[in-house]
Parts: C-alpha cells; sequence; structure tokens
C-alpha cells in the first residue's frame, strides 16, 4: 500500500499530498512559476548596464542585452544603415566588372550589376583557370584532348566564335602573324582544292558587291595602266611563245590549256605591280602561275623573290 505525505506547495501555498516526501510544488504550473521567479531575481541581479542607443541605464534581461528597448535597437540600427549609405557616397564610384554599368551607392561589395553578369563573371573565372591548368599540365591536356570528340570540339569552337566575333578575329590575326610561312602554304593548298576554287572565286564576288568603290578604283586603275601601256594583245602572245614557258616567281612549267580559276593556270605578271604605278608595258609583264602571282600581291618581283630566300 502506497503512502501519502501531506504538504503545502512551496509557490502558492495550498496544501495536498504527494507520494514523494521531497516534493515541493502541488502542479507543474507552479514549478515552473518558482523557476521564473528565481530566474527573475536572478537577472535582477545583474550589474546595470548603459544602452548603446540612448545612454540610459537599464537592467538586462540576459548578459548580451546592449538595448534598453526593442525601439532603441531598432533605431541604432536605421543610423548605422545611415552612416554607411554616406560612407558609401562618398567612396570612389563603383563599376560593374564586366559591362562598366555604374553600381549603386550601398553596394559596397557587389562587383556585378546583373545576374547576367554574374554568370558572365563566373565563366571568365573559370577560363582562366582552365588556361592556367593547361599551361601547367601540358601532358595532361594533351591527352585529355585527344580522348575528347573531334566534333564537339569543332561544335564548340565554332559556337566560341558566333559569341565573340571580335575576339575571333584578333586571334587569327596574331595567329597569321606569328605563323606566316605556314598559313600561306595552307592558303595554298586550300585554294588549290576543288571546293576551294568556287569558295576563292565566290569571296571575291561578295568582296566586290560590299566594297563597290574600291572593286571600281581597281577596275579603273588596270583600265588606266592598260591603256597608257604599250602591252597590246599581239605582243604579250609573241613575248609568251618567245618565253621558256615558266613561271617567273617558282621557275616551274606552266600549262597553258589550264584555265582559271585553277591555281596552276597562266597569268599575267606585273614586275612592278600597277597597286604601285607600274605600267602596263611589254618590258614590265612576266608570266606566273595564278596562285604564285596571287601570293605576291603588290610586292614587286625582287621584294617577292627575297621574301621566298628569306623563308626557306
Amino acid at each position: 500500500m502506497s503512502t501519502h505525505y501531506p504538504t503545502s506547495c512551496a509557490q502558492c501555498g495550498t496544501e495536498f499530498t504527494s507520494r514523494q516526501p521531497n516534493t515541493k510544488y502541488c502542479t507543474s504550473t507552479c514549478r515552473d512559476r518558482a523557476k521564473y521567479v528565481r530566474t527573475k531575481k536572478q537577472t535582477t541581479a545583474h550589474t546595470q548596464k548603459q544602452c548603446a542607443g540612448c545612454g540610459k541605464t537599464f537592467t538586462p534581461h540576459h548578459k548580451l542585452a546592449a538595448y534598453c528597448t526593442k525601439k532603441c535597437s531598432n533605431a541604432s540600427a536605421q543610423r548605422r544603415r545611415r552612416q554607411r549609405r554616406r560612407q558609401d557616397e562618398g567612396a570612389p564610384n563603383k563599376t560593374c566588372i564586366i559591362c562598366s554599368t555604374q553600381l549603386t551607392a550601398n553596394a559596397r561589395a557587389v562587383k556585378y550589376c546583373s545576374s547576367e553578369c554574374r554568370r558572365e563573371g563566373k565563366r571568365k573565372a573559370d577560363r582562366e583557370f582552365m588556361r592556367k591548368w593547361r599551361q601547367e599540365n601540358p601532358q595532361l591536356n594533351a591527352e585529355r584532348r585527344k580522348r575528347e570528340d573531334p566534333k564537339l570540339r569543332l561544335q564548340r569552337t565554332l559556337r566560341w566564335r558566333e559569341q565573340h566575333p571580335e575576339q575571333a578575329k584578333e586571334w587569327a590575326r596574331a595567329h597569321r602573324q606569328a605563323n606566316r610561312e605556314s598559313e600561306a602554304a595552307r592558303q595554298r593548298r586550300w585554294r588549290q582544292s576543288p571546293y576551294g576554287k568556287v569558295a576563292y572565286r565566290e569571296a571575291n564576288r561578295k568582296w566586290a558587291l560590299r566594297h563597290p568603290e574600291s572593286a571600281g578604283e581597281v577596275r579603273a586603275r588596270r583600265a588606266r595602266a592598260e591603256a597608257e601601256g604599250n602591252a597590246t594583245p599581239d605582243l604579250i602572245q609573241a613575248k609568251w611563245e618567245a618565253s621558256s614557258r615558266t613561271c617567273c616567281l617558282c621557275g616551274e612549267s606552266i600549262n597553258p590549256d589550264l584555265k582559271s580559276p585553277d591555281p596552276m593556270s597562266l597569268t599575267v605578271e606585273h614586275k612592278v605591280p600597277i597597286a604601285r604605278g607600274g605600267r602596263h608595258d611589254i618590258d614590265n609583264i612576266d608570266f606566273a602561275h595564278r596562285v604564285c602571282n596571287s601570293s605576291k600581291g603588290a610586292r614587286t618581283t625582287e621584294e617577292y623573290m627575297e621574301r621566298r630566300k628569306l623563308a626557306s
């Protein structure tokens, strides 16, 4: 048979019986209330502090309390925001690191003006990381490129050229300047191919359509030189029959049966180009392959031969 011990509640004073001899409270409510009162007495025993906002002395409810009221805390936060804004306005203006757009005054730690620029910045950082990695790990990069599908690599290259046309042109220009001879050889092989013959003629036609004034000046200059010169078709034919029928630039034989735009077809070559003041005289003309004549450009024959000696 259980024993009940009569006692009184230490919080409300109510008489009650308990199965435990050391029970102090009649209900859990009285127990929680007594705990609250005890905690409040301990809190009020803390040293009084000075409010960081208004400067008044107050008794904190906990050790980390810095303000006397919530209103005072909000007012202090607003003052801090206004102070930061004034500092930002006095600081040098910041611009987006991608598009150089002016950033807002309170954007102290912001680098980009929009999510698009942020994504572009991340892509730029990724590209820089990969560039450094390729420089530091050339062997691993070569192995990676061997495993990569050539079609996917070509698609990625074409996509990059479409997205960055100016950078692609600048890269191609720098590559041609650094690899003049290999690029010239590649261009000759391309022009000699069946596709290159058609594409080269189509490119010249499109250039004439895009630059009608320049094309007209070229035609007018050539017509004027032919009118002023003494090289008639009969004299040119006589000089060709009397010649060794070899290209004056490369020294190989010329097949007169080949027709334009065949790169090895016969062309009349001016020793001093008409573009540089040369005349269409019989003493200023010679015979060359079409591809050799094109590679000579606006150089004189002496300049072209000197350039070939240096290249070899």
